[in-house]
């Protein structure tokens, strides 16, 4: 009878948390469809269309014109091709490249996970960095300490990852000549190796991020009365910095973490350009610059799924680490 007692206590808030998380996967769902409308567009708003970007913008006869636009069925009204185009890419099947003649699917995983090791390695950079610096802070505050953590978190922030990739080339690649600035590299530690300047560059504005929102939800929580009374108990200074400090800022952290990720996920783009690495980033670039549609469409499409999913993750992840949260209002 407890049992029943406790369950029937539960249902009502599990009942708003599973319509919450419906209604919010619906609400992505939808976001993502309309990106995707805009993304697959792309082919008719750029110069020469569909086939100009088929054909490279050459002449070609009429017998050829009418292969390629009933080979890509380019007659069919713009939703009956939106709406196909959408069936094949749930099924993974995102086209052909125009210009490879190669899946899109294919490239995208071959050059995806340079880009996906690349935004993984700044990602850790930046947490291993920012976290530390915001506890010092947060813990210090008003000192020295904090002075200098929140002057450099402003610094980093202002900091464009282009231009520090661009300093970090010069310094490291050309003037000391200690570390590979092209290439992905062989191996494990070749890899790790090639992609150290391209990672940090990602990682300093994201350090800048993570420290400003940490620090602020660290002092928050241990400005707490419950922090107070902990101290006049002789609890020490380690133990109630994390067991009340970090847990209770752990939804601040989680989105931080899942902010950071995305944004590192997509501002590969630059940075793969600048260190010549063949991910995702160039892929794109040099898709955009012959006219490769479907690749664009595919990329474009990929990134913006992907961040979706990484920010809902984000919510969830945070709801599920304070207890407090109601998880109905939290996604």
């Amino acid at each position: 009878m407890t049992s029943i007692a406790t369950e029937s206590k539960m249902t009502p808030r599990a009942l708003r948390t599973s319509v919450a998380l419906v209604t919010r996967v619906a609400s992505l769902f939808v976001l993502l469809l309309l990106l995707s409308g805009g993304i697959f567009a792309l082919q008719y708003i750029t110069p020469g269309g569909a086939i100009g970007a088929l054909t490279g913008g050459r002449p070609v006869s009429a017998d050829v014109l009418a292969q390629l636009r009933s080979t890509y069925r380019l007659d069919d009204p713009l939703v009956v091709q939106y709406f196909s185009w959408l069936g094949r890419a749930l099924q993974g099947d995102l086209g052909v490249s125009y210009v490879q003649n190669v899946s899109v699917g294919k490239l995208i995983i071959e050059r995806g996970t340079i880009s996906l090791q690349l935004a993984l390695f700044a990602f850790a950079i930046a947490m291993l960095i920012a976290l530390p610096l915001a506890m010092a802070a947060a813990v210090k505050r008003g000192r020295w300490v904090d002075r200098v953590a929140s002057s450099t978190a402003i610094l980093a922030i202002s900091a464009p990852s282009f231009a520090v990739a661009l300093l970090l080339l010069y310094i490291f690649g050309l003037t000391l000549n200690v570390l590979p600035v092209y290439g992905p590299g062989e191996g494990f530690p070749g890899r790790l190796e090639h992609l150290l300047l391209p990672a940090i560059a990602l990682a300093v504005g994201q350090i800048g991020l993570v420290v400003k929102i940490t620090r602020s939800a660290l002092i928050d929580a241990l400005s707490q009365d419950y922090v107070t009374f902990a101290r006049s108990r002789g609890v020490g200074r380690t133990r109630i910095l994390f067991s009340y400090g970090m847990r209770n800022s752990a939804t601040a952290i989680a989105t931080a973490a899942g902010m950071t990720l995305s944004t590192l996920i997509v501002g590969t783009v630059l940075v793969e350009q600048i260190f010549a690495l063949p991910g995702l980033g160039k892929l794109l670039v040099d898709s955009v610059t012959v006219g490769d549609v479907p690749v664009v469409q595919g990329i474009s499409v990929v990134l913006a799924a992907g961040v979706i999913s990484l920010n809902f993750l984000a919510d969830v992840v945070g709801a599920l680490l304070d207890p407090r949260i109601d998880m109905s209002k939290a996604v």
